[in-house]
C-alpha cells in the first residue's frame, strides 16, 4: 500500500517536473524491490519522457550533483 499511495509514478514525476519546470531531474527515492536500479531505469526514463524533456539522472552513492547554487 506504502508504494502506491505515497510514492508517485514515473509519468506522474515528468509531469510534476514539466509543470514546475525543472532544469535538471536526479531521482533519489526510488519505490524499487531490492537490488540495482539500472535494470528499472529504461522504463522510469520512458514514463518520465512523456512530459519532461530535460536532463535526468538516477543518484548513486556518493554521487554529487551541481544545483548552480552559490
Amino acid at each position: 500500500r506504502h508504494l502506491t499511495t505515497h510514492h508517485l509514478t514515473a509519468a506522474d514525476l515528468g509531469k510534476l517536473a514539466a509543470e514546475a519546470k525543472v532544469r535538471h531531474l536526479v531521482l533519489t527515492h526510488l519505490g524499487l524491490p531490492p537490488g540495482p536500479a539500472e535494470p528499472f531505469e529504461p522504463a522510469l526514463r520512458s514514463g518520465i519522457s512523456q512530459s519532461y524533456s530535460g536532463p535526468v539522472d538516477l543518484a548513486r552513492d556518493l554521487a554529487s550533483f551541481d544545483t548552480g547554487c552559490p
